[in-house]
C-alpha cells in the first residue's frame, strides 16, 4: 500500500532516516547491514542512502523468531538447536551476503567484528547456556560494547563514535 509519502521526502531526509537506522542497529550489534532502498527516486536519494550506511534490524529477535520457525515446520522442539540459530545469525548470515571471507566468525585474517552482551541484566537470568541466552532472551539493550573492523562503536552501552545530535539535527 502507497500513500505517496514518499515524494515528499528530500534526499537529505533519506540521509537521516537511513543514518538513524544505522545507529539503532549498531546500538544493538549489529556491524553488517543490507539496504533494501525502498524511497529511491534519483540518484541524490540513492548516493543519500548510501552515504548514510544503512541498516535497521533486532538480530536477536530474528534469531529466536527463526529457530522458532525451524522447530515449529520441523515438528520438532530441538531440530534447531541455540548454537545453531546462533550460527545462522553469524556465519551463515555473513555467507547468504557473500561476506564470509571477511566476517561472521572470529578467525584470524578475518575483520574484528564482536559484540559483548552483558549478562547483569534481569532478562538473562543465570548464565548457565550463553548460546541459548543469546537465542532466547537476548535484546538489543543488553548489547554493552560493539567492536567492527577492530573499531570500537559502542562502549559501556553508549555509541562513541556518532554524533547523536548531527544524525537527528
Amino acid at each position: 500500500m502507497s500513500l505517496g509519502l514518499g515524494q515528499a521526502f528530500t534526499d537529505q531526509d533519506n540521509y537521516q532516516g537511513t543514518l538513524l537506522a544505522c545507529a539503532e542497529a549498531v546500538n544493538s550489534g549489529i556491524t553488517t547491514v543490507h539496504d533494501w532502498s525502498h524511497n529511491v527516486r534519483g540518484p541524490a536519494h540513492a548516493e543519500a542512502e548510501l552515504r548514510a550506511l544503512t541498516g535497521n534490524a533486532d538480530m536477536f529477535a530474528i534469531m529466536k523468531l527463526t529457530q522458532g520457525l525451524i522447530n515449529a515446520t520441523a515438528h520438532q522442539e530441538f531440530a534447531c538447536t541455540a548454537r545453531q540459530a546462533l550460527a545462522l545469525g553469524t556465519i551463515e548470515g555473513a555467507r547468504s551476503l557473500g561476506l564470509d571471507g571477511v566476517t561472521g566468525s572470529l578467525t584470524p585474517g578475518k575483520r574484528a567484528d564482536i559484540i559483548l552482551v552483558a549478562a547483569g541484566h534481569p532478562n538473562l537470568g543465570v548464565l548457565t547456556h550463553p548460546a541459548g541466552l543469546l537465542v532466547t532472551a537476548a535484546q538489543p539493550g543488553n548489547v554493552d560494547t560493539v567492536l567492527a573492523d577492530g573499531r570500537v562503536l559502542k562502549r559501556g552501552g553508549a555509541l562513541v563514535t556518532l554524533d547523536s545530535e548531527r544524525i537527528t539535527a
